[in-house]
């Protein structure tokens, strides 16, 4: 397998960044070229005109539209078909349990507790990190572990929701 992946490695990187209206601040006025100087493409997860780009994006060349690229985002679903889109048992208890996206030191031992109490009270545990997760969390299952974004509209699935404050 190695040397069918040789040619692959000759390739030039190339860094794509997915831009998604959310929090503004984030994107100070005078750092926002020198924030997406490393990126070879911007992509920006929504549909041309429906959002305000940063002015320094607005007129950059890297910039290209996608629409949404979350795929299989329920819309308006009955909570009875999304719960069985997730594999919830008719009568079982489902918990989401969400302690942000990452970077907080608090929030593994956090997740591990709550699961643990959860499990022990016969819930089910989904355990949501955002779409930018690529790894799960150690006290949580494959099964158990939700990379989902947006959150919102698999709400109505669940029983109890869990979040950090």
């Amino acid at each position: 397998p190695e040397e069918e992946l040789a040619p692959l490695m000759r390739w030039p990187i190339r860094k794509a960044f997915i831009y998604r209206d959310s929090r503004k601040e984030a994107f100070p006025a005078g750092r926002t070229p020198s924030l997406f100087a490393p990126y070879s493409l911007i992509i920006v997860a929504h549909e041309k005109g429906s959002v305000t780009l940063p002015e320094a994006l607005s007129r950059d060349s890297r910039v290209h539209f996608s629409g949404p690229i979350t795929d299989g985002v329920p819309s308006m679903e009955k909570r009875e078909e999304l719960r069985r889109r997730l594999g919830i048992a008719e009568g079982e208890k489902a918990a989401i349990v969400t302690l942000g996206g990452g970077g907080d030191s608090e929030a593994p031992p956090v997740l591990d507790r709550v699961a643990k109490e959860l499990r022990a009270r016969g819930v089910a545990v989904f355990a949501a990190t955002g779409p930018l997760s690529r790894t799960i969390p150690a006290s949580i299952t494959a099964r158990e572990w939700f990379p989902v974004w947006p959150l919102s509209p698999w709400l109505p699935a669940f029983d109890l929701a869990v979040g950090s404050g």
